[in-house]
């Protein structure tokens, strides 16, 4: 299916027709219904005849521009419907599927992307149009004009009429509600322009010729960005995609390596977690069966990439074949439709940089004779016809390499904006620089330039400043994750505390304590995990955490793709709002009260 090119600049319904044209026998998607073997298969021409039935039906339903939110679990489902509202003018929406057992807790964001868009229907699959009933029982007055079930029935009758709605590279392709890690969930508008670049930047990096992309495999979330990404690169270069749920990777982390290694995967994608679960939780015994030497890219993103995750997961998994220089580290976000930047066919590129981080200080190289040092991981450069610049936040002035300061992006890939946003909101997207050159996205996130490569050092409104010091909770979070047993991989929040009146911060460290202490109960373990946070940050970072507060697993608020919810979770931690398995608050004394 690969072999024959699109045309240059070929829009969706045109890429659809062609993959039909050449290979429309051939799987373009392969659901993983179990997470292991029992397959649902669409070959490009079945791809192409149901988004053309289902398109069909849209636009004798709605109007062109009519928002649809698509509450779809992972399956064939949210691809047929994503690419029908696409190819039929209207603008997708992609939302977590929500069922009735979640719905209490999933309202209260659900309800401000209703009211934010305004959609005009909802489509999801008959099992969760159910919700319907649910919503309309509750208080939140979660009113849809129109709730529409699709179902894929090979056998239908109908015939298509091959005929779609004709869209412009500044028109709306889909909304793309960020995951809301540090503020309320906001819609960025992804135009048909903003995803066909995107999509080439991603092809350029993944595409050699040397080590070319023949078959993408993955678990994230088709409703977060770069799981989205993930799922319809496939539509843009052809190659076939196998998937299954993140719930069966959290389940079951082997299955993940497992369909890398039994479809012969290329191309794959993770947050830095995942490599960190995968190192730990699979054991010498089970990986004689994964073999990873198809594996060509192993794109990294979503969260901080830390170093020593890649040691230890090229470590691990050296002799079933994963190669370290497939490794593709990247930076990015909704706002950039998805990457940003990104380094591949190479060892991943490290560098040591002051421990103590200000905007606008030098800290590559570091001075002679400092030694208290972090490694860093480049994130490469950003892709042809796009820039970065690193800024100090204040002045709009750009800083020279090797100086920390705003993360500063400008290129055919950022957004239009945020749907239905406040000027101020707006402004974001149009950052103008001291010397007058404008038009850049105002990240948020802290990082600098070293040989023209961009290298994530945190986000300005996460940093605690504490006795006079700059911390980044990231460095605290994973070295509580990396050294401290019986701690959840991905369930460590650092926060500031400023009580009144205080000349600075003090630390709160709020941990999920691992699945197996919760089902023993053992609360002196529980006790000595709270104890040795205490000792192994004031050892490394030389600052004294006021407290410890140790939850159960899944705890901690989180968004849709998994991030930890920073000011959700400190707002919490304010109310006292989590049932603690145990709490140890250092006294003046150095007592530890459990």
């Amino acid at each position: 299916m690969r072999g024959v090119s699109p045309p240059e600049n070929a829009g969706l319904p045109d890429l659809l027709r062609h993959w039909a044209r050449h290979g429309g026998d051939r799987p373009l998607y392969r659901h993983l219904v179990n997470g292991e073997d029992r397959e649902e298969v669409l070959t490009a021409g079945e791809f192409l005849r149901q988004v053309n039935l289902l398109s069909d039906d849209l636009r004798a339903r709605y109007e062109p521009g009519t928002r649809l939110l698509l509450m779809f679990p992972t399956g064939l489902e949210f691809l047929v419907a994503f690419c029908s509202a696409l190819c039929a003018g209207m603008i997708a929406v992609p939302i977590p599927a929500v069922g009735p057992n979640r719905f209490a807790r999933a309202v209260p964001r659900l309800l401000g992307i209703v009211q934010d868009c305004r959609p005009g229907a909802i489509l999801t699959t008959p099992a969760l149009s159910v919700m319907r009933a649910v919503a309309a029982e509750t208080s939140w007055e979660l009113a849809v004009p129109d709730w529409r079930s699709v179902v894929l029935d090979p056998a239908d009758p109908r015939t298509p009429s091959d005929h779609f709605a004709h869209s412009a590279a500044e028109d709306i392709a889909f909304l793309q509600y960020t995951s809301g890690s540090t503020a309320a969930p906001k819609g960025v508008i992804v135009t048909f322009d903003n995803l066909r670049n995107n999509q080439r930047a991603i092809g350029d990096l993944i595409s050699r010729t040397d080590r070319p992309t023949q078959s993408v495999a993955g678990w994230l979330p088709h409703y977060h960005d770069m799981g989205l990404a993930e799922k319809i690169f496939g539509l843009f270069h052809g190659v076939p995609t196998t998937f299954f749920s993140p719930a069966h990777f959290v389940q079951k982390p082997v299955r993940w390596l497992d369909m890398l290694s039994r479809y012969k995967a290329s191309t794959t994608c993770a947050p830095n977690f995942a490599l960190e679960v995968c190192a730990k939780r699979i054991p010498e015994v089970r990986r004689g069966d994964i073999d990873l030497s198809a594996l060509n890219y192993l794109i990294l993103g979503a969260e901080p990439i830390a170093a020593s995750t890649l040691d230890r997961f090229a470590a691990t998994f050296r002799d079933c074949g994963f190669r370290s220089s497939s490794y593709l580290p990247s930076f990015g976000m909704a706002e950039t439709t998805v990457l940003a930047t990104g380094a591949s066919l190479r060892e991943p590129v490290v560098k040591s940089i002051c421990k103590e981080v200000k905007i606008g200080s030098l800290v590559y190289p570091p001075p002679n004779g400092n030694t208290d040092t972090r490694r860093v991981v480049s994130c490469g450069p950003p892709p042809e016809g796009h820039s970065v610049e690193i800024v100090e936040p204040e002045s709009k002035e750009i800083l020279a390499e090797g100086f920390v300061g705003e993360i500063w992006y400008r290129g055919p890939s950022v957004g239009a904006g945020y749907w239905q946003s406040e000027p101020s909101a707006v402004s974001g997207f149009n950052g103008t620089l001291a010397d007058g050159r404008s038009g850049y996205l105002r990240t948020g996130d802290l990082g600098l330039l070293i040989d023209q490569e961009l290298f994530i050092v945190g986000r300005i409104k996460d940093v605690i400043i504490t006795r006079g010091r700059n911390i980044f909770p990231q460095d605290i979070e994973h070295y509580v994750a990396a050294s401290i047993d019986g701690v959840s991989a991905h369930g460590v929040v650092a926060i500031g505390s400023a009580p009144e009146e205080a000349e600075s911060e003090a630390v709160v460290i709020l941990v999920e304590a691992h699945r197996t202490l919760c089902s023993t109960h053992d609360n002196y373990r529980l006790h000595e995990i709270a104890m040795e946070i205490h000792k192994e940050i004031q050892s490394e970072f030389e600052i004294t955490v006021q407290e410890v507060v140790l939850v159960g697993p899944n705890r901690l608020p989180k968004t849709s793709s998994g991030k930890l919810r920073r000011m959700a979770c400190h707002q919490q931690w304010k109310e006292e709002l989590f049932p603690r398995l145990a709490d140890s608050l250092l006294q003046d004394q150095g007592e530890v009260r459990v």
